[in-house]
């Protein structure tokens, strides 16, 4: 097999304390050296970020440093493809790590399976109590449904994966990533794949390190943001629905209503108490196996249940926010990646 020339994007924006471990990784990859490159896309970082990379690409030709001056994830993603050189690209979080066998792995799966799109699990490495215990739930379908590609452990055909490696003609077919969207862009632009007729494969063999949130709070806001982008994807996307994204806000409105009906009709205070106890027992179920040293069952049940909130309450949220959207825009749609033409394919 040829070996393509690949393109890691690292997005990045203040990650001092995980840039300098994450540029390694990249650069002792088992791929051979002189095809690949890794473009960190410096959202301007206020901290020593910057100064890192600098001084790392100083003395290694293949890291280069591209500046994204929006401070918008998607946009800094599509400022490193545009930079790229490869017929390969991968993305990396600047407070990832990869095994020295990613890129290896995501090249092999792509060629062999004919897939569009490859990811991989996605290994949790937790910081503090709370991280530990964001860590089990979101690795779990009580934390987050059918969304396998969290958790399997077997290969398969996904609806999306993570962090996500296409073939470059991917993004001159469909796109790149769709700007207007701050959260859900790599689901989103999954979603354009599997309309276009390709398919994106998961192996668990491929391994992502990643920092799950460290706090309730940063947690909360993470999944609640989630919700509220995951409307706008649906918006034009409809064909993407699933029963999973309606559950949370359901039981939101659920919990949140339930009283006021109650006081208005008594009868509906036995509905609402058996659907509070049904879910309190689901939860129980759910976590029980995930307890550890620092992962009580308590903890764990209140995790899931903040999970389950941020995301119901997001995504409510976005049905009203984005209300007058509903109606596919297509001035919306996201950027396309111009074709190479055959000059500039065969001077690489």
């Amino acid at each position: 097999m040829t070996r393509p020339l690949v393109s890691v994007i690292v997005p990045a924006r203040n990650e001092e304390a995980s840039i300098d471990a994450c540029l390694a990784a990249l650069l002792a990859q088992t791929y051979p050296r002189e095809l690949l490159e890794v473009i960190v896309v410096d959202g301007r970082s206020t901290d020593g970020t910057r100064r890192r990379v600098d001084e790392r690409a100083a003395g290694e030709p293949r890291l280069r440093v591209v500046d994204n001056p929006a401070l918008v994830t998607p946009i800094g993603m599509n400022l490193g493809i545009r930079a790229a050189s490869g017929d390969v690209i991968t993305l990396m979080s600047g407070h990832g790590a990869a095994p020295d066998d990613y890129v290896e792995r995501g090249v092999r799966d792509l060629a062999e399976t004919g897939a569009w799109g490859v990811g991989g699990r996605i290994e949790r490495s937790p910081v503090g109590r709370t991280g530990k215990l964001a860590a089990a739930v979101t690795s779990s379908w009580v934390g987050v449904g059918d969304a396998d590609h969290n958790y399997a452990t077997s290969a398969r055909w996904v609806d999306t994966a993570f962090p996500g490696m296409w073939p470059r003609w991917v993004f001159e077919r469909v796109g790149l990533f769709d700007e207007e969207l701050v959260r859900n862009q790599d689901d989103e632009l999954s979603l354009r794949i599997r309309e276009a007729g390709g398919r994106i494969w998961y192996d668990p063999a491929i391994v992502v390190r990643y920092r799950p949130r460290g706090s309730i709070r940063g947690l909360f806001s993470q999944y609640r943001q989630y919700g509220f982008w995951k409307v706008r994807v649906l918006q034009k996307h409809p064909r993407g629905l699933r029963v999973r994204h309606f559950i949370p806000a359901a039981w939101v409105a659920f919990a949140l209503s339930g009283p006021l009906i109650a006081a208005a009709w008594w009868p509906w205070a036995v509905v609402y108490l058996t659907g509070a106890l049904t879910y309190a027992a689901v939860l129980a179920v759910g976590t029980r196996r995930l307890r550890g040293p620092d992962t009580s069952w308590p903890a764990l049940i209140g995790t899931a249940a903040v999970v389950h909130a941020a995301y119901g309450i997001g995504f409510l949220h976005g049905l009203v926010a984005l209300a007058p959207r509903w109606v596919r825009d297509r001035r919306g749609a996201p950027p396309r990646l111009p074709a190479r033409s055959a000059s500039e394919t065969v001077a690489e």
